[in-house]
């Protein structure tokens, strides 16, 4: 980490070591929760009644559509993706105060499927199968909420029309795009612009419906908005937003307004792009973000965006309208800050590449009441303004979950702002880990990853105010249901997910695994051998922090197998690649654990394929025995197997006994399973990680 970075922690480190700030007497971090109201006692607040139910689970041998849809090669729309319903806390998760303290705030979730009805996976799908643009996945049926939504008038259409033909866009199949297709008919664009409000903008409340006019914003920004919009439409509307994107940078960039002081529309529109490439798309598109996303991040630090501090308005304006917009303007800036700061914090943490934006560096206030900017009018605006409490600044909330002993947190947050505040915390463990491997590892070996308890601490502090939030709005009402339960599920996978990443290297689980390529490059053997001593010394010589890694990934599989059938309730982009390192952490806790193995190397590395045979015969000889199985794994289903697997590491009271699970179990029909499921997803990264486990499930 550059000296800079360092000296900026100082603030948050003002302790004489990296040892855990938090109290040594063993208190509970629930013992902080005491203001918060008991939850409501249910069927599902019983641990044992709860496990009992999953254990009791039972599995439709039919075989339905989805299934067949996948054995003909043809992957799903993200529509159709696992979308949990609740999130199911297992007695594991509040048994050991040390590691995961309990919490007596957590919400009582609605009942989940009782049964599970995933595809059969008796036919396995070769590789070969699988062509450059099966990432796209099938066309689903569309279905927007009525309500009231930015229309599109003929004038803006007409200016967009114009706009793609000077794009000179070309389509997958190697045609210029028709100007008169009907996916461009004024019926299609509005819906492509529904979808982006009701979509994406719900998930990433970056522009603000109420005041945005796609008859007076710029055709650039409405072609974002537009291209992204349709990639939550059917497969032909996303091969057309993915011609467009191709050449939408380039407009921006020789647009008269881009300048190093951008207007804030340029920035929405570069965030779109940026976020459309990563996240919508395939490799090439992918590719070409990376190389584009530190012009975004630049951009941003250069403006006011980062430092915006707002507070709830006393009085009532003399010009109600304009003190609404100018109100809504800068909130907006704050949201596009806070928000590129979390996509490029997931994909440092979730992803392993380089942070481009520190928390330090986000110096502005938290946002604002969900009501107050859902507000439809200047009126409807001012009155939820002025109920809210003073806008606490992200740094010294961040630094409460920090140092909790010295700086007090306020009680009274909204989702976005904790969502934000994990990404915070995740954001200082990856720079954090950065240090560890440029500086302290030569200097002060000892103090490698002393920092990571503290870290831990503060995400089990930081859930423990998220959930007694999310039941404060539950009891309150204070949501819609549906989307209560999207945000509160797909929130918890985030938090699971930096506890994984906290204690395992999740790039070397994947090169293990057999990823091909890696951060746009090419494994080699040497990478592969590399990661395969990395995951054995984890598992032999750091059986805690294995152990700890796959007890969040069990938390994270048995949510998603709750709740396989409704994955719509989840709009967000993280979902199905936390889904994939769960699923690798757990195949990984169940491999071989002797150290002198390697446990079928040259199968797991698809690039010895083309090895002589005196290395194959040289791996075959320090091939282990197979890891120990239970005695009844082979007679099971896959699901079965899946099942078994998720409820024993589940129900372990403690670590040691997770611990002692290790190797115990066949991951054959959590592979199998999971590859299925990730195939729905219209997503390029995600379509190769569902390969892997494909071909991890046919070993």
């Amino acid at each position: 980490m550059p000296f800079a970075a360092t000296h900026n922690y100082n603030w948050l480190f003002d302790v004489p070591s990296l040892d855990d700030a938090f109290n040594h007497n063993g208190m509970s971090l629930a013992m902080d929760m005491v203001n918060f109201a008991e939850p409501v006692p249910d069927m599902w607040s019983q641990p044992q009644h709860r496990h009992n139910e999953f254990l009791g689970q039972t599995f439709s041998s039919s075989e339905p559509a989805r299934e067949r849809d996948y054995q003909e090669h043809a992957p799903h729309d993200e529509s159709n993706r696992i979308s949990p319903d609740s999130h199911i806390q297992p007695p594991g998760d509040t048994s050991t105060g040390e590691e995961l303290p309990v919490n007596p705030s957590e919400p009582s979730p609605q009942p989940a499927q009782s049964s599970m009805s995933t595809p059969d996976t008796s036919n396995q799908i070769p590789l070969s199968a699988f062509t450059d643009m099966d990432w796209m996945g099938q066309s689903p049926p569309t279905e927007v909420v009525p309500k009231k939504l930015p229309q599109i008038p003929e004038a803006a259409r007409t200016r967009l029309l114009r706009l793609i033909s000077q794009l000179q866009s070309i389509t997958v199949e190697g045609n210029r795009i028709e100007l008169s297709s009907p996916l461009l008919s004024i019926n299609a664009l509005q819906t492509y612009c529904d979808l982006f409000f009701t979509k994406l903008n719900v998930s990433y409340p970056l522009i603000h419906q109420p005041t945005c006019d796609p008859g007076r914003v710029d055709t650039l920004l409405l072609a974002a908005i537009i291209s992204m919009g349709a990639t939550y439409s059917n497969r032909e509307a996303h091969q057309l937003a993915v011609a467009m994107h191709d050449s939408l940078r380039n407009q921006l960039f020789s647009h008269q307004s881009f300048s190093s002081q951008p207007d804030l529309w340029v920035l929405q529109a570069m965030m779109l792009i940026d976020c459309f490439g990563k996240q919508r798309a395939g490799q090439k598109q992918r590719d070409m973000s990376q190389l584009f996303h530190c012009v975004l991040i630049k951009l941003i630090k250069r403006s006011n965006c980062p430092i915006i501090r707002t507070s709830p308005p006393v009085e009532r304006p003399d010009n109600l309208d304009v003190a609404w917009r100018q109100a809504m303007d800068l909130e907006q800036r704050k949201r596009l800050a806070m928000l590129c700061f979390m996509w490029d914090t997931q994909h440092a943490v979730l992803f392993s590449q380089s942070l481009c934006m520190s928390a330090f560096e986000i110096r502005a206030s938290l946002p604002c009441d969900e009501a107050t900017w859902e507000a439809n009018t200047a009126d409807a605006w001012f009155e939820h303004a002025r109920a809210e409490t003073s806008h606490s600044a992200f740094l010294p909330v961040l630094k409460a979950y920090i140092i909790p002993n010295t700086t007090r947190r306020p009680r009274h947050l909204n989702a976005l702002s904790r969502i934000f505040l994990l990404h915070g915390l995740m954001s200082i463990s990856s720079d954090l880990k950065r240090r560890d491997q440029t500086t302290l590892r030569s200097e002060t070996p000892n103090l490698v990853g002393a920092w990571k308890a503290r870290i831990s601490r503060s995400y089990d502090l930081w859930k423990n105010d998220f959930d007694a939030g999310c039941m404060n709005m539950k009891l309150n009402q204070t949501s819609n249901p549906r989307k209560f339960v999207g945000l509160k599920t797909a929130t918890h996978v985030m938090y699971h997910a930096a506890h994984i990443t906290l204690n395992v290297e999740v790039l070397d689980l994947q090169i293990y695994a057999g990823a091909p390529h890696i951060l746009g490059r090419v494994v080699t053997a040497g990478d592969f051998e590399r990661s395969q001593r990395v995951v054995t010394r984890w598992l032999n010589e750091d059986p805690r922090s294995a152990a700890k890694a796959t007890k969040h990934a069990s938390y994270i599989l048995q949510d998603a197998i709750m709740n396989l059938n409704d994955w719509d309730e989840t709009d967000v982009f993280h979902y199905p690649w936390c889904l994939y390192l769960a699923t690798l952490t757990c195949w990984a806790f169940h491999l071989p654990t002797s150290s002198s193995s390697t446990s079928t190397a040259l199968d797991r590395n698809p690039n010895n394929k083309n090895n002589n045979n005196n290395s194959e015969q040289e791996y075959q000889q320090q091939s282990p025995n197979p890891a120990p199985r239970s005695s009844n794994a082979n007679s099971l289903t896959p699901r079965n197997q899946l099942t078994t697997l998720v409820v024993a590491m589940t129900t372990c009271n403690t670590l040691e006994e997770l611990s002692a699970l290790a190797g115990k179990f066949d991951t054959v029909g959590l592979t199998s399973i999971m590859s299925q499921q990730l195939a729905s997803v219209r997503w390029a990264v995600v379509h190769d990680a569902m390969k892997v486990l494909v071909s991890l499930s046919s070993r």
